[in-house]
Parts: structure tokens; sequence; C-alpha cells
């Protein structure tokens, strides 16, 4: 669950697989009310957007996907969901999200395996931090990554950091 608050109110983002079952006002929060204090009593509605009922149509492609996908996997659709994204390109950052959300193992390994930069090549084996620098300097040109970044995470290799720390700070992808 997550709460987006903005101008003083808030909105509660319910991406469970269980359909909500939670207070839906600070009223339903209360516990033993009593009826003089009902009349007083300011009442404040939830904003709630539960992802696995939710039936808007969102104009931003990614979040459409990112809903309709969690969607189509909590119901076991999952032909379904083959089927309607054979030929639709879903963001990385997207697909990492479901895959997070939904705790869903097959989908965060194709995430991890997805190559944005070209380093590896379709079939191939993981390269060592090393190889792929190499490959990069050799293909950079061509992809249109700038030399700086290709040196900055030679550096970086060079002084310790992590495979993963590279590709967060340069946003090149080594693996």
């Amino acid at each position: 669950m997550q709460t987006v608050c903005k101008c003083g109110k808030t909105l509660v983002i319910y991406y469970g697989e269980a359909p909500w079952d939670g207070a839906r006002s600070l009223k339903d929060m209360m516990v033993d009310m009593p009826k003089w204090m009902e009349k007083r009593f300011n009442d404040y509605p939830m904003k709630l957007l539960e992802i696995g009922t939710c039936r808007n149509t969102f104009q931003n492609q990614d979040i459409f996907n990112f809903i309709k996908i969690i969607q189509l996997l909590y119901s076991d659709k999952v032909e379904e969901l083959q089927r309607y994204y054979a030929n639709i390109k879903v963001g990385r950052d997207t697909a990492e999200l479901v895959g997070t959300i939904t705790e869903n193992e097959e989908i965060l390994n194709y995430v991890k395996e997805q190559n944005m930069m070209g380093v590896r090549k379709e079939g191939e084996e993981n390269l060592a931090p090393e190889e792929a620098i190499k490959r990069l300097k050799s293909e950079g040109e061509k992809k249109g990554i700038a030399k700086e970044k290709i040196e900055i995470a030679e550096k970086m290799k060079e002084k310790g950091y992590s495979t993963k720390e590279i590709e967060e700070l340069t946003g090149i992808l080594l693996h």
C-alpha cells in the first residue's frame, strides 16, 4: 500500500491481491464512538485506488499497462496477458514495478535479463563488468553512449564500485 499526499488530500494506492477490507474513512477507524460525539465529529473519506479492481482508463500508457498487467496476473489470466501484450512494448520500469509488487520472480528475472544498452548479445551469458565496459567502448558510438559515461564507468570499476552502483550512477546497464 502506498499513500500520496498533495495539498492536504491523501490517496491510498492499494496493490494487494485480496480486495481492500480496511477503513474507508476516518470514522471507520474510530472504535465505539459515543453518539454525542458523532454529531461533532468531522469525518474524512479516504481516496482509494485499488489496483486489483480499478476500472478507470488512464491516459498514461505506463500507468494503464501497470494496472492491466497486475489485474490479469491477479485473476490468473496469463494467456490473455500474453496475447494482449504480444506486440506491445512495456517499459522496463513498469515491468520491474509489476514484478516487485506481485512478487513475480519470472517477471523480475525477465527484467534483469533485458539489456537496454545492447551490452549483452541475444542468448549470451552475462558479461563480467570489465568485458561489458570493453564492449561498450567498441560499440558505444554506434549506440550513442556518451564517451564520458564509459570513462566514468571504467574509473568506478577500478575503484571497486559494484556493478549495481555503476549502473545506477551512470545509467549504463552492464549485465
